[in-house]
C-alpha cells in the first residue's frame, strides 16, 4: 500500500499541518466537538474533488490554506520524470541515474487550484544528492506533479450524524449509500 500523508495548514481550525498520516479503506476519526472532525473530512473532499482552491471562509488568520501531501518516491515515478535518454545540463550525468537517488526518499508538496500541474515542491530529503532538487529547474516542478494521489477523483460520501436507522437489505444488489448512512454497513461487508 502506498503511503500517503494528507494534511493542511491555515485551514480552519488547523494553524499547523494537521491531518493524517496515511488513509486506509476505512478510517476512524474520534475527537471533543469542535476539534475539527469535520474539517479533516472537508480536507478528503478537497483531495477527492482535486479542487484545491478553497474557500476565503475557511482561511485561518487571512493566511491562504494549503493541502499538503507527502510520501516516498517511487522507481516508478522517478523512472517517469528523470528521463535515462537526457545527459548533461545542470544534472551533469545521466537524468534516469540520478532520479535513481530519489528512490525510496519523501517528498513534500503542495497543491492549489483546479488546474493540472497544480502541485509545488515543499521539501524533499535530498541529503547526499547533488544537485538537490530544488537546484534541478524543471524538475523542481515536475517530480510533485507526477506523485499520485490515489484519493483524486474518487467517490466521497459524507454520512450524516443524524442518521435514520433502517434495517439493511439481506442481499442487496446494487448498493447506493444515502447521507442517512443507509446500507453503508453493507456497503462494508463487500
Amino acid at each position: 500500500m502506498y503511503d500517503l500523508a494528507i494534511r493542511a495548514k491555515n485551514y480552519k481550525c488547523f494553524k499547523e499541518e494537521t491531518g493524517f498520516d496515511c488513509i486506509r479503506r476505512v478510517n476512524l476519526i474520534i475527537g471533543r466537538n469542535n476539534a475539527g472532525k469535520s474539517s479533516l473530512l472537508d480536507l478528503i473532499e478537497i483531495v477527492v474533488t482535486k479542487n484545491y482552491e478553497v474557500e476565503r471562509s475557511t482561511w485561518r488568520e487571512n493566511q491562504r490554506p494549503q493541502i499538503i501531501f507527502e510520501a516516498e518516491i517511487t522507481e516508478n515515478v522517478t523512472s517517469q520524470v528523470f528521463r535515462s535518454d537526457t545527459v548533461g545540463g545542470v544534472i551533469g550525468g545521466n537524468h534516469g541515474t540520478y532520479g535513481k537517488n530519489y528512490i525510496g526518499r519523501t517528498l513534500k508538496w503542495t497543491k492549489s487550484g483546479s488546474a493540472n500541474n497544480n502541485a509545488a515542491l515543499l521539501d524533499c530529503n535530498d541529503e547526499g544528492i547533488n544537485p538537490p532538487l530544488r537546484n534541478t529547474g524543471d524538475y523542481a516542478q515536475t517530480l510533485p506533479n507526477k506523485m499520485p494521489i490515489p484519493l483524486e477523483g474518487k467517490t466521497f460520501r459524507r454520512l450524516l450524524a443524524e442518521r435514520d436507522i433502517l434495517p439493511e437489505l439481506s442481499e442487496p444488489q446494487n448498493i447506493t449509500i444515502g447521507n442517512n448512512g443507509w446500507q453503508a454497513p453493507s456497503f462494508l461487508d463487500t
